[in-house]
């Protein structure tokens, strides 16, 4: 059964109501895009959901019970004043920016066209597989449950920690250790250079850079090495070129080892390997 307030089931019981998808999309940063399936917004759960952007067209969804991992396909078109990261929408997608990003589909009842809706019901929840972009943008989403096909036992004895950083299990805050900062002269597609970063070289080896505004708006690219406290060398090259004062945001790597799992981000209580196994050996 599907739990919704009182209001919610006395409006769809007047069997006379405005439905309407609602459409969230949540990034690395925390930030969050929210927007509604009708020309009209509306208002639910404390937001504001815009509505006449982009034209938003998914497939259907399906609700059983059990733990079958659902899929949804979701076809965006948005018009020319649609922007993401301060570029057009279908640029910055380009970039990447829809990468990785968690969707979620609502399902909203009001009394009245545009309305504050009495409530809504979750219809799906899930992550970006895959994103396609030509004349319009086509997302691939899998359900949160598709973790659940992870091969099992899914821990192996080794040395280092299984755990990916900033997941659950490593109860490292992402927020915690975002750095913001802007490019400078001499930055390339392959190498960003910075006025000055907080830590010392190969802190940030490893890590993540995204692009928040400029050309490149919304693009991540793992960093390769930091040689010094101003320089970041990329993974693969960036689309377009780094104009100095493009802004981004920066989140170091880990190696996985317990020493550094301790100093670096003191969270040796959620390390999670087993440094103490003994090396391979051969003998005759």
């Amino acid at each position: 059964m599907i739990a919704t307030s009182a209001e919610h089931i006395a409006v769809l019981l007047t069997r006379e109501f405005w439905a309407v998808d609602l459409y969230e999309i949540a990034f690395l940063d925390g930030s969050v895009l929210r927007y509604s399936g009708h020309a009209l917004s509306t208002s639910w759960g404390g937001y504001t959901w815009a509505g006449g952007g982009p034209l938003f067209h998914r497939g259907s969804t399906k609700q059983i019970r059990g733990l079958e991992a659902d899929s949804l396909s979701v076809e965006i078109t948005p018009r020319e004043t649609d922007t993401l990261f301060g570029l057009p929408m279908m640029q910055a997608v380009q970039n990447g920016a829809l990468d990785g990003a968690k969707f979620a589909l609502y399902r909203g009842h009001a009394a009245v066209p545009g309305g504050a809706l009495a409530g809504a019901i979750l219809k799906f929840r899930g992550e970006v597989q895959e994103v396609q972009s030509d004349l319009t943008i086509r997302l691939a989403i899998k359900s949160d449950l598709i973790k659940l096909d992870a091969p099992i036992p899914r821990d192996v004895w080794q040395p280092g920690c299984s755990r990916t950083l900033y997941a659950t299990g490593c109860d490292v805050s992402r927020a915690a250790y975002m750095h913001s900062s802007a490019a400078v002269s001499g930055s390339t597609r392959s190498m960003v250079k910075t006025a000055t970063l907080p830590h010392a070289a190969g802190y940030y080896d490893g890590g993540e850079l995204r692009f928040i505004s400029g050309a490149n708006g919304g693009a991540r690219r793992g960093v390769r090495i930091q040689p010094d406290t101003v320089t970041l060398h990329l993974s693969y090259p960036l689309l377009h070129a780094v104009t100095p004062g493009d802004q981004f945001q920066l989140w170091p790597g880990c190696s996985h080892a317990k020493d550094e799992c301790q100093s670096k981000f003191a969270n040796g209580a959620s390390f999670n390997g087993q440094p103490f196994v003994p090396s391979p050996e051969t003998a005759l």
